[in-house]
């Protein structure tokens, strides 16, 4: 799948996005960090058996391009415990924002968010220049 159709389907799916509670958490001598998601929730993961990490996109701000208006989503990761429920572990400087932060899932295997992550860390919905 090309990066073009990849957002394009993310942005599908844009509908389906829903809030994920955050759960303040914290491990031995660890607390999760801001603008550390990734790491956040392997850590997590690691420490806590029958959590598994859920990668994808969460809707991080609007955007104004060409007199459209628009979502610019970010990679973002966040846990699933054993019940299925989903759940944000990793704080933000702002908490107002909070409740505008919905979560797409990745679309695809692991290896593909990686690569789609590294090389564009922004999908916009619409498509944005």
């Amino acid at each position: 799948m090309t990066w073009n159709e990849y957002e394009a389907a993310i942005c599908k799916h844009l509908p389906d996005a829903r809030l994920v509670d955050f759960k303040k958490v914290e491990g031995e001598g660890w607390n999760p960090e801001t603008s550390r998601c990734h790491s956040n929730v392997d850590r997590w993961v690691q420490e806590n058996p029958g959590h598994i990490p859920v990668r994808g996109w969460v809707v991080y701000k609007p955007s104004f391009a060409n007199g459209k208006l628009g979502l610019e989503l970010t990679a973002h990761s966040v846990v699933r415990d054993e019940k299925g429920d989903l759940f944000d572990i990793t704080p933000i400087q702002d908490n107002r924002q909070r409740p505008s932060m919905r979560f797409v899932p990745h679309i695809g295997d692991p290896d593909s968010f990686w690569e789609f992550e590294k090389s564009n860390r922004v999908i916009c919905c619409p498509n944005c220049p």
